[in-house]
């Protein structure tokens, strides 16, 4: 019964919610534009297909079966036949017949359409106060600026969708909402897992050209580098606490007692190349962090070294070592400086050496662009003056940094404690970790690499992690996937028989791992498929050594 108030229709405020509505159309138009480029590709495969990264043989590949006794080179891959270049290459799926493929490029998370998501709301409130006479379509080109703005500041990186799986103590991250088991291979979410591409790669390339431009520099192939090895490594024949040993090799006696320097990655030409060589060579690569405070009188941490070993032969070992240097732009002039970085796993993959930052990333060393310097002092480094040129510490070649990928702000913690690469999926894979002592919350984590580029694979400039486990052990120091199992070096004491100092736990996801008797403490892993050669080191002086075991029998078990 009450008497009905009619209200006048607000015309500025009706065509405000029109020009709402319009934009909103608008702004989904530009989403799927900015998710797809504008041609319904988004840089990782057609729209109707997904990448398969589920575990194959290669083509050209064998059974992994020991090679012959007498073939005397840890890499020797003298009966082992090489993939064809083509080897690696992704294959792509039709899934018109799947209902739920495992990875689409429509599902991928688009740190682009994320941060347009976040904006465009604020922008179309702050836009519509000032609209005045300006067309709708001026509208939308000015937030599309603003939001495209956005997103290269952002650099793709996205908050995290998810809650993040417990994670190590050194992370402060709380405690999680997936927890791991004790000694079984458990899968977790890897969705908040993201790395951004720095994107340095063309800086940093105009610096390494401007410096092997000077005088005291010159480019230097890796032919040249393996042409000019200077150091003598001895062949070993047996280690008792390495169960399944085949071979292996230490360091001169300075290097083998040095407590300043000390071994951790390991990489090599197996997993680089197809044929598993480079220039006739087979190549293990080997990374040495700095230990500054047993080097009371060095003028600063020098960060890392890598030492290059020619394996082709094992009755005739040699190697030389290189530092790994980052080129910067020291008040115009073109400079570089010293790594500071634990560099607990490294992964050689095309020219690229990617290198473990345990709490940053991981950062890319260009083995393309590796220069000779000058060897007049020790303690210099970079460009000491016009006259004396660039130095490293006596070394006589540096390896360039060319990248970073870091972990976003917005990402679940992930820590970088070592990194191998999977050439048994499709596309390739890297497969990082975390060392933790104290909880057995340290986690795997997997990510996608171009196998065009050997870049990771990224959109929006942010690289996803595709997979996340818990493998439930103590003290990771390595980890390693191959055709769907997982081999995990641990620093964590072997209690079963046969005891062992260390523990090398094999397993599948689901599985509960098995445990192999290994030295301690044992480091990094580094497969080769051409060898079937696992190979690993330790650390401590002076039982240092670098050894291999056939994955076949380590599988099976020897003890």
């Amino acid at each position: 019964d009450r008497p009905r108030v009619y209200t006048p229709i607000d015309m500025s405020e009706l065509r405000k919610t029109m020009l709402l509505v319009l934009l909103g159309f608008a702004v989904c138009i530009c989403a799927w534009r900015c998710g797809t480029d504008g041609t319904g590709d988004n840089g990782l495969a057609d729209a109707g297909a997904y990448i398969d990264i589920s575990p194959r043989e290669l083509p050209g590949q064998v059974d992994r079966v020991a090679p012959p006794e007498d073939s005397a080179s840890a890499d020797s891959g003298a009966d082992y036949a090489a993939p064809p270049p083509d080897a690696i290459a992704p294959e792509i799926h039709d899934t018109s017949d799947l209902q739920e493929p495992d990875w689409t490029p429509e599902t991928a998370i688009d740190p682009a359409q994320e941060v347009l998501a976040e904006t465009t709301s604020e922008l179309v409130f702050e836009l519509l106060d000032d609209v005045g006479e300006e067309t709708v379509d001026e509208v939308v080109e000015e937030i599309a600026a603003e939001v495209v703005e956005e997103v290269v500041e952002e650099g793709g990186c996205a908050p995290a969708a998810v809650a993040c799986p417990q994670a190590p103590l050194q992370c402060n991250e709380g405690g999680g909402n997936d927890h791991p088991i004790a000694g079984k291979l458990k899968e977790t979410s890897a969705d908040g897992f993201q790395l951004v591409d720095e994107d340095g790669w063309q800086t940093k390339a105009g610096l390494i050209d401007q410096i092997e431009q000077h005088w005291s520099t010159s480019p230097t192939t890796l032919a040249d580098l393996f042409a000019d090895l200077n150091r003598d490594a001895d062949k070993i024949i047996f280690k008792a606490d390495v169960e399944c040993f085949h071979t292996g090799f230490s360091w001169n006696s300075g290097d083998a007692n040095v407590d300043y320097w000390v071994p951790q990655g390991i990489t090599g030409t197996a997993s680089a190349y197809p044929s598993g060589s480079y220039a006739g060579k087979k190549v293990a690569l080997v990374a040495w962090y700095h230990k500054t405070e047993e080097d009371p009188g060095a003028p600063m941490d020098k960060g890392v070294r890598v030492s290059f070993v020619d394996t082709t032969g094992m009755s005739n070992l040699k190697y030389r070592h290189a530092l790994l240097v980052e080129p910067v732009n020291n008040g115009g002039t073109p400079d570089f400086n010293p790594v500071p970085v634990h560099a607990g796993g490294i992964a050689w993959y095309k020219n690229y050496l990617y290198v473990a930052d345990t709490s940053k990333g991981l950062r890319v060393f260009d083995l393309s662009r590796i220069l000779q310097v000058q060897t007049e002092n020790k303690d210099w480094i970079g460009l000491v003056s016009e006259g004396k040129g660039y130095h490293a510490f006596k070394y006589k070649y540096v390896v360039p940094q060319v990248n970073r990928y870091s972990l976003c702000p917005e990402s679940c913690c992930a820590r970088f404690s070592f990194v191998s690469l999977d050439l048994s999926t499709n596309p390739p894979t890297l497969v990082a970790g975390e060392y933790s002592k104290d909880v057995i919350a340290g986690r795997l984590h997997r990510w996608l690499v171009d196998p065009d580029t050997g870049r990771l694979v990224t959109v929006g400039g942010a690289a996803d992690s595709l997979q996340a486990f818990f493998p439930g052990v103590l003290k990771m120091q390595g980890a390693l996937s191959w055709d769907g199992q997982y081999f995990i070096s641990s620093s964590r004491p072997k209690l079963s028989w046969l005891p062992s100092p260390g523990t090398l736990f094999i397993g599948t996801p689901g599985s509960t791992l098995q445990e192999r008797s290994w030295p301690y403490p044992p480091q990094d892993l580094h497969y080769s498929m051409f060898s079937d050669n696992l190979w690993c080191q330790t650390e401590h002086p002076p039982n240092r050594y670098v050894f291999a075991v056939k994955m076949a029998d380590i599988v099976e078990g020897c003890f």
